[in-house]
């Protein structure tokens, strides 16, 4: 359960984050920044990367589910704080990478909560 509330709040936040905190607009002030759709994007890539890639390998390394949770929970909240910081200022493509690690921590968390319903269900 824990695992979808991360991820929910993650997806449904992000863009108003860029909207209203990092001021993410186009030139002119009116329309939709690509921004808005550029930062979920790499979110979800750098999750689908991860599972193909290094999902499998974390799983087989520490065959519990405990610490593959806690590192994704770490691995997210290290995505998730340092927007606080980031705001307005010249380092708003740093929301890029935090969005990135976002989706890996989310990634880690959904399919090792998966796993766990399924060993329950058998």
């Amino acid at each position: 359960m824990f695992a979808r509330v991360s991820l929910n709040t993650c997806a449904t936040i992000l863009p108003l984050y860029l909207d209203v905190v990092s001021g993410y607009v186009t030139e002119s002030g009116e329309g939709t920044s690509i921004a808005i759709a550029a930062v979920p994007l790499a979110s979800y890539l750098a999750s689908l990367l991860f599972s193909i890639t290094l999902q499998n390998w974390i799983t087989q390394k520490f065959r519990n589910r405990l610490i593959p949770m806690t590192i994704a929970i770490f691995v997210t909240a290290l995505g998730s704080i340092p927007l606080i910081f980031l705001g307005n200022g010249d380092l708003r493509w740093m929301v890029y990478i935090c969005s990135a690690l976002q989706g890996i921590g989310n990634a880690l968390m959904l399919n090792t909560g998966t796993s766990c319903i399924s060993d329950v269900i058998g």
